[in-house]
């Protein structure tokens, strides 16, 4: 049998293609990785001296008395990598984070995924002084590109326009029963073009507008070990 030289050349050829193929594909990997490796390490340079946990009594009252509570925690970074990789969020979803103390799972969302808004609304104006430090920082090292709007809000999300929501998150694990009923009517006001889900830490009151999709028992400040339930809502 004859050995055609230009056969040689093709399955030469071929491995070369195959093998630069490969090699970008690795490369994308690695890029991503180191990617998200950097706003991990971004985030917890932001947050060195920034925190949530400590508030004064008033203000303490002031969350009893709004249904919701002074106890306060935070998602780790990676446990909500994990719902975010799920979510797939795109370049026309807005975010808001209901509760958002320092702003720590705005300023992820923001930095991780393609979101044109990202919004975090807090009742304590202790945690939301705090949480605008963390903002400017962002800010000072050109982390807010002019497509995209980030956000760290004082007030009662009750009492604030959620009508271009798409993805909504709670960390409402102390979230009275009566706040969650209120939260869930709100909800369901938005536009049901948006195809709002729902992130929350506690099981949505019964309802007809929101359909449990899946749940997850994460890591948290609070339960790094045994972790804690998640649950994602879609509108049906």
């Amino acid at each position: 049998m004859i050995n055609s030289p230009n056969k040689k050349v093709v399955i030469t050829t071929g491995i070369s293609l195959l093998l630069i193929v490969s090699g970008l594909l690795v490369l994308k990997f690695r890029v991503g990785v180191r990617q998200q490796e950097t706003s991990k390490a971004f985030i917890d340079r932001m947050y060195q001296s920034i925190t949530g946990f400590k508030i004064p009594k008033e203000e303490k009252v002031q969350l009893k008395e709004a249904g919701a509570s002074s106890t306060y925690g935070e998602i780790l970074f990676d446990s909500l990598k994990i719902i975010l990789d799920d979510l797939q969020l795109t370049d026309q979803d807005v975010f808001y984070d209901l509760g958002s103390g320092v702003g720590k799972s705005v300023v992820q969302v923001f930095l991780t995924t393609p979101v044109k808004k990202a919004v975090g609304i807090e009742l304590s104006p202790t945690r939301c002084a705090r949480a605008r430090q963390a903002e400017q920082i962002l800010k000072k090292e050109d982390k807010v590109p002019l497509d995209k709007e980030f956000s760290l809000c004082e007030g009662n999300f009750l009492e604030t326009d959620l009508n271009d929501a798409t993805i909504i998150y709670m960390g409402s694990t102390c979230y009275q029963s009566e706040l969650m009923q209120a939260i869930t009517e709100k909800l369901s006001a938005v536009p049901a073009q948006n195809n709002l889900r729902i992130v929350s830490l506690k099981k949505l009151p019964e309802n007809t507008t929101f359909e449990l999709i899946k749940e997850y028992r994460l890591p948290m400040t609070w339960s790094k070990k045994k972790g804690s339930p998640v649950f994602v809502y879609q509108r049906t």
